[in-house]
């Protein structure tokens, strides 16, 4: 499992560490746009068999938390979310291909 921390940067966004790098501009807003579609239901339902959330997206603005979705695996379309509050819902649209959590695929368009 990897992680990506993305950070704006004047009118771009960079990937954190080592081996960061300037995401392409396409990039970013295929990701961001994606988030506008998404369509969520709440549910009380838990990751199957212990599984833990395995993608975390976060927005900050400054440091204070905007937005914070925990990810479990996609089953039929449909991906369980934890949010900021603790709270779950089934959300759908969301494409991993766009959030991936390895750093060297956001340096790609």
């Amino acid at each position: 499992m990897g992680s990506v921390i993305l950070r704006k940067r004047g009118s771009s966004w960079v990937t954190a560490g080592d081996s960061g790098c300037t995401v392409p501009a396409r990039r970013i807003d295929r990701a961001l746009d994606e988030l506008g579609r998404l369509e969520a239901k709440k549910t009380d339902e838990q990751p199957e068999n212990g599984e833990s959330f395995e993608l975390q997206i976060v927005a900050l603005m400054d440091e204070e938390i905007a937005l914070q979705l925990d990810i479990a695996k996609s089953n039929d379309g449909e991906a369980l979310v934890q949010l900021f509050d603790g709270s779950r819902v089934k959300m759908r649209g969301l494409d991993r291909n766009s959030w991936s959590a390895r750093p060297t695929d956001w340096c790609n368009e």
